[in-house]
C-alpha cells in the first residue's frame, strides 16, 4: 500500500479536492468538470487510500460516492469528519436508499447531497461553496489561533510586568522604610544636639512634640502630617545651636535689644541648618514660621491668619503652652490652667483661635508630660526580644534609643552599664513579644 505524507504548503495555499468513487468513469468525469477551480485535485477508487491521504494533508473538499465495496460513504465520511472536521462533505449517490443517506448526513456531517446523474453547473457551484466555507472556516481556526496565542503571550507579558512591579514595590518599600529610618534617625541627632547643650532645657521639646501631635490628631489631620508636626515639636529649638551660648544664659529682661534680635532669629537659623535637605523643607517651614502671629504682628515675614502653615499654628501653641506652664511652680493641673489662660488672652493676636479652642477642648490626662512614666521598667527588667513603646531619653533629654527599637543583649547590657556609671534613672517603657519567651509584668517605677 502507498503511504501519503504532508505535502508542502506553497506561499499561496492551494487548496485540495478529494473524490471517492468505485468507477474510475466517474472520477475522470469528476476531474474535468472540476479542473476550471484552480484546485488540487486527488480521486481516489478505494476509500482507504483516500482516508490515507486525508490523515496526512489538508483536505478542503471531499465528494464521496455512497455504494463503495469496501466502506460506504456514510462510514468514510464520517472518518473524514473525524480527521478533518472542518473540511467540506459532499455525498453522490444514483440509488434511492434513504437510510443511508440519513446515516451519511448524521454520521459523516455532510453538507451537501447529490444524486446520479448530477447537473455539472450545480455541482460545481457546490463545490465552490464548499471551497468558500472552508476557507471561511479555516480563516476563523487562525484567527482564533492567533488570539489564543496572543493571549497566552500577554497573560505571559502581564505575569512577567506584575512580578517586575512586585518586585519594584518591594524594593521601594524597601527603599521608602530605608528613607523614613534615616529621616528620624537625623531628627534624633539633630534633637540630641540641641538638648546637649546645658543651657536648653533637655525635656521642653520632647513635651512640645507631643502635644503638638496630640493637638493634630485631635483635628484629625492626616497620618503624614501629624508625623511632620511631631518631628517640628522635637526640633522647635534648633535654631538656638547658632545663637551665643551667653545670651541664651541671660534672663530675657537682661537682654539687651541687640541680643533680643540675636535670638529671635533662631526659627530661620533652623530653617538655614535644614536648607541643604529638600526632604525636610515642610519641616523647615513649619520652623521658619513659629513667631509669625495670628494677627500679622509677628516675624520675620508678617504672615496673617491660615496664612501662617498650619503646622506652624499648631505648634506655636504648644511651645508657649509648655513655655507658660512651665513658668509655674505650681501643680500641674493648676500650672495649666494658667497656661491655658494665657493662651486666650492671645487667641487671635498672636494664636489661632480655633487651635487654642482645640487645647481647651483636652483634658489634662490627654497631655503627656515627660516626667510621667507610668507602668516604666528598669534596664534589669528587660529581657531580648522586647520592644520599646516610646523613645528612650536620658535626665539631659538625649535620645538614647528610639521607639519601636527590639531589645538586644548587648543594647540591655549598655543601658545596665549607663545607669550604673551615669546615675540616671531610666524610665523604660516596653513590652514583651513571642521572642521573649516569658511574660513580664510591668512594674512601676
Amino acid at each position: 500500500m502507498t503511504t501519503f505524507t504532508a505535502e508542502a504548503k506553497t506561499a499561496h495555499f492551494t487548496p485540495t479536492i478529494v473524490c471517492v468513487d468505485d468507477e474510475e468513469k466517474v472520477l475522470s468525469v469528476l476531474r474535468r468538470v472540476l479542473t476550471p477551480l484552480n484546485a488540487r485535485i486527488k480521486a481516489f477508487s478505494e476509500a482507504a487510500r483516500a482516508l490515507e491521504y486525508v490523515r496526512a494533508n489538508t483536505v478542503s473538499v471531499v465528494i464521496s460516492d455512497m455504494r463503495m465495496p469496501s466502506m460506504s460513504g456514510a462510514e468514510f465520511l464520517a472518518e473524514t469528519f473525524r480527521l478533518q472536521p472542518n473540511a467540506y462533505r459532499m455525498l453522490i449517490t444514483g440509488f434511492s436508499d434513504l437510510p443511508s443517506t440519513v446515516s451519511a448526513v448524521n454520521d459523516g456531517r455532510i453538507q451537501r447531497y447529490l444524486s446520479k446523474p448530477w447537473n455539472n453547473d450545480a455541482l460545481l457551484a457546490a463545490v465552490k461553496e464548499g471551497l468558500s466555507y472552508h476557507e471561511l472556516i479555516e480563516a476563523n481556526y487562525r484567527l482564533q489561533s492567533d488570539i489564543k496565542q496572543k493571549n497566552i503571550t500577554l497573560e505571559q507579558e502581564v505575569s512577567l510586568r506584575t512580578k517586575q512591579l512586585r518586585k519594584a514595590l518591594r524594593t521601594l518599600q524597601a527603599e521608602h522604610h530605608r528613607s523614613e529610618e534615616a529621616f528620624k534617625g537625623t531628627i534624633n541627632v539633630l534633637t540630641n544636639a540641641v538638648s546637649v547643650n546645658p543651657i536648653a532645657d533637655g525635656h521642653f521639646h520632647q513635651n512640645v512634640s507631643e502635644l503638638a501631635a496630640t493637638l493634630a490628631l485631635k483635628m484629625e489631620l492626616p497620618d503624614d502630617h501629624v508625623e511632620r508636626i511631631r518631628l517640628a515639636g522635637q526640633l522647635i529649638n534648633l535654631g538656638l545651636l547658632g545663637v551665643d551660648p551667653e545670651i541664651l544664659k541671660k534672663s530675657h529682661a537682661r537682654l539687651t535689644v541687640q541680643e533680643q534680635n540675636e535670638l529671635k532669629k533662631h526659627p530661620q537659623i533652623a530653617e538655614l541648618i535644614l536648607s541643604p535637605a529638600r526632604h525636610f523643607d515642610e519641616l523647615a517651614q513649619i520652623l521658619g514660621s513659629q513667631n509669625e502671629a495670628f494677627n500679622g504682628a509677628g516675624y520675620p515675614h508678617g504672615l496673617v491668619g491660615d496664612v501662617i502653615p498650619l503646622g506652624s499654628r499648631i505648634v506655636t501653641v504648644a511651645r508657649d503652652f509648655w513655655r507658660f506652664a512651665g513658668q509655674s511652680g505650681d501643680d500641674f493641673s493648676l500650672a495649666y490652667k494658667k497656661a491655658v489662660h494665657q493662651l486666650k488672652q492671645g487667641m487671635g493676636i498672636h494664636y489661632d483661635p480655633d487651635i487654642v479652642a482645640c487645647l481647651c477642648e483636652l483634658d489634662l490626662e490627654e497631655i503627656k508630660r515627660f516626667d510621667e512614666r507610668e507602668h516604666a521598667l528598669t534596664p534589669n527588667d528587660l529581657e531580648p526580644g522586647m520592644v520599646l513603646l516610646d523613645d528612650l531619653y536620658n535626665a539631659a533629654g538625649l535620645l538614647l534609643l528610639a521607639k519601636d527599637y527590639v531589645l538586644t543583649d548587648e543594647a540591655i547590657s549598655k543601658l545596665r552599664d549607663y545607669q550604673e556609671v551615669d546615675g540616671d534613672v531610666l524610665f523604660i517603657r516596653a513590652e514583651t513579644t513571642p521572642e521573649c519567651g516569658a511574660t513580664l509584668n510591668n512594674t512601676e517605677q
